[in-house]
């Protein structure tokens, strides 16, 4: 059981140090042999770690004359502030802005949050600014914040008039569309103002795919507001899409006949 719990341990340990080697790689650092320096002191192997578009060794960095005096001595920062990586150059904490050589506090109203590295701060969900502060959105009756939580919308069902929302009326036979913004006549009925009116359908006929019209049943034609049989001559059949006809095989179509081929 103790062989297991070890060679477990080491399996894991294993997994970190490569996760660890593959995110390093991935963030641009490059790994460094170990070297001996002048001195006689030996430094271990490291990464060079990327930024701002430079690879730094802090420790060479330090042994470098001219690179020696790019570096900022942390005894010197103002308060509030930190150096980046490569020790050359400092930036204000976050909600802290650079104001000459100092790091002054961003004044950040009620229901504000701050957005980015720049101090930058805009109103939180359900608030819009007005001036230097942040006030609450009035929402209506029947209304609800949009997602982004910077305005309203209407509830469904509901439309906007002004500052308001306004139930939709939906009239007989219709029912409200997708998005609940206003409506649509049920299958079989069409708009006419603001009702819904049955669609006649006459006889020999029925309702389309859509139901917002009517079409002949299979052997008729549509006359006007009607459906009339179609007369089907001798030796012929009605076609596929049955509106029509055509001869039967071995006979071809003349006139109004179908006439045997020769």
């Amino acid at each position: 059981m103790k062989c297991h719990i070890l060679s477990f341990a080491k399996y894991f340990a294993a997994c970190l140090c490569l996760l660890g080697t593959t995110q390093l790689a991935s963030a641009g650092a490059i790994w460094v042999e170990g070297y001996k320096r002048a001195d006689g002191t030996v430094v271990p192997p490291h990464y060079l770690f990327h930024s701002h578009g430079k690879f730094y060794d802090r420790e060479r960095m330090a042994k470098s004359p001219e690179l020696d005096k790019k570096l900022i001595d942390p005894d010197l920062l103002p308060a509030n502030a930190r150096l980046n990586y490569a020790g050359t150059n400092w930036g204000c904490l976050r909600r802290y802005q650079k104001m000459d050589d100092q790091c002054t506090a961003i004044e950040i109203p009620e229901n504000a949050v701050v957005r980015n590295a720049d101090g930058a701060w805009e109103c939180m969900r359900g608030y819009q600014q007005e001036g230097n502060h942040c006030v609450r959105i009035p929402i209506p009756e029947n209304a609800r914040l949009n997602s982004y939580g910077n305005s309203w919308d209407c509830r469904r069902g509901y439309i906007q008039q002004d500052n308001h929302c306004v139930e939709i009326i939906v009239p007989n036979n219709a029912y409200l569309n997708l998005f609940g913004t206003g409506w649509h006549c049920k299958f079989g009925y069409y708009r006419e103002d603001q009702t819904c009116v049955q669609i006649p359908v006459p006889e020999n006929a029925k309702l389309n795919f859509f139901g917002t019209n009517w079409e002949c049943e299979t052997g008729y034609l549509k006359d006007g507001n009607q459906c009339i049989e179609i007369s089907i001559p001798e030796n012929a059949m009605l076609n596929y899409p049955g509106n029509s006809w055509e001869c039967k095989p071995g006979y071809l179509k003349q006139d109004d006949h179908c006439l045997p081929r020769l």
